[in-house]
């Protein structure tokens, strides 16, 4: 029997509420690319790839400024005084 096989009757044997949603679309590769590109390809459409509008705009005020400074390539800088913005530290290399 081969490994799909061994797979697929695994599955069968599976409680129903345990089961892939489709036993057919079930991958599987001994090519190290192929299983980091079927994993890319998962977590594409688990994770958002960029910032659109319309995601944006479901954002609190804070986050759409931030976020706006981040697509400008610029430094988050609150206009009102009163607030603290955070400082950015380095690491200096002591010889």
């Amino acid at each position: 029997m081969s490994e799909a096989d061994q797979l697929k009757a695994s599955i069968a044997a599976t409680p129903e509420a345990e089961r892939p949603a489709d036993a057919k679309s079930v991958t599987t590769t001994l090519s190290p690319a192929h299983a980091a590109q079927v994993l890319k390809s998962a977590l594409d459409q688990i994770f958002a790839q960029g910032l659109d509008d319309r995601m944006m705009a479901a954002m609190p005020d804070f986050w759409k400024l931030y976020y706006q400074a981040v697509a400008a390539k610029a430094d988050y800088r609150p206009k009102d005084p009163s607030i603290l913005r955070q400082i950015r530290w380095t690491r200096r290399r002591i010889c």
